[in-house]
């Protein structure tokens, strides 16, 4: 239950951005709140069943995270192609329903021809496809548990790296004991860097 009213709300969040400042309202919905109702009811076909499947996946993935950064990297990339491929194998179980309901051959053909250039256009937002690409890259918010861990060990290592330059500054630059001293570094500084930057600049515009 919680991963439907998940999902629902990522489908809200990415509708409302793509229907204010991508390709508007569709014409024939009456406006921006019909139109929002209508996509979170077709959401409920195509995104709450293979979102909690995707979130199963990501604690999988989840509980193996660890050790060098190549390796979080690459579940990062796993994650993602798993996300997308269960997503879009909904999607097509669903698409060949709809065709079957088209019991002439001339719609089961021209519906099947069709289908490269729909999966293309949703991967790829395009706008002419009606939408689409709302319902698949809102499945990716399920992935936000594996991407914060990312940066949480991301920020880790950096501030290791860090360490050392802030114990340098904390010696280059006694506030407290010569504030004096600790602004004329920090001016003269920012001084030189300007100068260069201005200089550089005169250079290449000469």
């Amino acid at each position: 239950m919680r991963s439907c009213v998940a999902s629902l709300l990522a489908v809200a969040v990415v509708s409302a951005v793509w229907l204010t400042v991508g390709p508007g309202t569709p014409p024939g919905f009456g406006g921006l709140g019909t139109a929002l109702l209508f996509i979170l009811i077709v959401s409920g076909v195509l995104n709450l069943l293979p979102d909690y499947l995707s979130l199963l996946e990501t604690r999988a993935l989840l509980r193996l995270m660890g050790g060098r950064a190549a390796r979080i990297a690459a579940f990062l990339i796993v994650d993602a192609i798993a996300t997308g491929l269960i997503f879009l194998t909904w999607w097509l179980l669903m698409f060949s329903f709809v065709v079957v309901l088209n019991l002439t051959e001339e719609n089961w053909s021209q519906m099947w021809v069709r289908l490269p250039s729909l999966i293309w256009g949703m991967v790829t937002v395009d706008e002419q496809i009606g939408g689409g690409s709302i319902f698949f890259y809102s499945t990716f918010f399920t992935s936000v548990w594996l991407w914060l861990y990312a940066l949480a060990y991301g920020a880790m290592l950096a501030a290791r790296k860090v360490a050392p330059v802030i114990r340098l500054l904390q010696w280059l630059l006694p506030l407290e004991t010569k504030p004096l001293r600790s602004l004329g570094i920090v001016s003269g500084g920012i001084s030189c860097i300007g100068y260069w930057i201005f200089g550089f600049l005169l250079i290449t515009l000469a």
